[in-house]
C-alpha cells in the first residue's frame, strides 16, 4: 500500500511539471514584445523586441518587400521609408529596417541565408521598452517544449500556441537575392507547432520552469507544406480562369478551387519551422559595439 501511494505521488507529481501552466505573466510579456510588421500600409509578418530602445527583430523575408531591387542585378536600389510596427494594445512604432542588413555585403548575406534582420525606431524613444532576453540555439534541444507568439493570417491580437521541437537539422537554402548558385546550410528545425502566414518572424521560446528564465531560441521562419509549389501554381491558375470565364456556374467551381489551394498553400497542418537566433544575438552584439 505504501509503495502504491508512493508511487501515485511520484506519477502524478511527473505529470504536473509536463503540463504547467503557461500562466498571464507569460501572456502579458508577450503582449508588450511581440509586434506586427507594416510596411506601405499592408500587415507583413511578425517581430518583437530585443533592446531597451526598441530594437526589432523578425525575418528577412518578412522586411523584403520594404526593399527596391534592380530587377536584372538584385542589386538594393532604396529602402521603403514607410514601416512601422503595431503592439497588442494599438501602440504604434515607426520604425527603419537597418541599413547593414541590405548595403553591408557580409550583413546581407547573412540575413537573406539565415532569415534575419532588425528594425529601429526612427526616433529616440522616451521610455525604454519591455523586451525578450535572447538564448542560443544550443539552448534547445529536440523534444524540449517551446511556443511562439505573432499575428498570423493578419490577425489584429496576438495568438501563442505551445508545442515542442520535433527535429533539428542543417536546411539547405538557395537564396533568390544572392547572385550564383551558392547553397548555404543553416541551423533549423520543425517544431510541433501550427504556424501561418504571418507568424514569420515572431519568437520561438524555450519553456522553462520560471517565465524570468525563458528565452528565444530561434524565429519562426517557415512551415512545411508538401508540393507547395503545385498548390501555388493551381491556386493562381485557377483564379485566373475565375477572372475570365463568363459562364457563373464554371465561374463558382473555379473560384472554390483556387481559394481551396490557396487555402493549403497559407495554412500549416501542425508543422512549422524555425530558424537559429544565433546570427542575431552576433549582429545584436556587434551593434553594441
Amino acid at each position: 500500500m505504501t509503495r502504491f501511494i508512493v508511487f501515485t505521488i511520484v506519477f502524478f507529481t511527473g505529470l504536473g511539471v509536463h503540463s504547467q501552466k503557461f500562466g498571464q505573466k507569460r501572456i502579458d510579456r508577450l503582449k508588450n514584445t511581440v509586434v506586427r510588421v507594416f510596411i506601405d500600409g499592408k500587415q507583413q509578418g511578425t517581430g518583437f523586441v530585443i533592446s531597451q530602445n526598441g530594437l526589432i527583430a523578425t525575418c528577412y523575408h518578412v522586411i523584403e518587400p520594404a526593399i527596391k531591387r534592380d530587377e536584372e542585378t538584385k542589386e538594393a536600389i532604396s529602402i521603403s521609408d514607410s514601416i512601422y510596427v503595431q503592439f497588442e494594445n494599438d501602440d504604434k512604432v515607426n520604425v527603419s529596417l537597418i541599413e547593414q542588413f541590405v548595403y553591408d555585403d557580409e550583413w546581407a548575406e547573412d540575413g537573406i541565408t539565415e532569415d534575419y534582420a532588425f528594425l529601429a525606431p526612427i526616433e529616440n524613444p522616451v521610455r525604454e521598452f519591455q523586451y525578450l532576453e535572447l538564448g542560443t540555439w544550443d539552448d534547445v534541444n529536440e523534444g524540449d517544449e517551446i511556443y511562439i507568439s505573432g499575428f498570423p493570417l493578419s490577425a489584429s491580437h496576438i495568438i501563442t500556441a505551445r508545442g515542442m521541437v520535433s527535429t533539428k537539422f542543417k536546411r539547405k537554402v538557395n537564396p533568390e537575392n544572392i547572385n550564383g548558385n551558392k547553397v548555404y546550410e543553416i541551423d533549423a528545425a520543425f517544431i510541433d507547432v501550427t504556424a501561418n502566414n504571418g507568424n514569420s518572424g515572431g519568437p520561438v521560446i524555450k519553456l522553462e520552469r520560471n517565465y524570468r528564465r525563458d528565452k528565444v531560441v530561434g524565429l519562426v521562419s517557415f512551415k512545411l507544406i508538401r508540393n507547395a509549389r503545385a498548390y501555388t501554381y493551381n491556386s493562381e491558375y485557377y483564379l485566373n480562369r475565375y477572372k475570365k470565364t463568363k459562364n457563373k456556374d464554371v465561374r463558382n467551381i473555379e473560384m472554390s478551387l483556387g481559394l481551396l489551394f490557396n487555402a493549403v498553400v497559407t495554412s500549416s497542418f501542425g508543422v512549422g519551422g524555425a530558424v537559429s537566433i544565433d546570427g542575431s544575438v552576433e549582429k545584436l552584439g556587434q551593434l553594441n559595439h
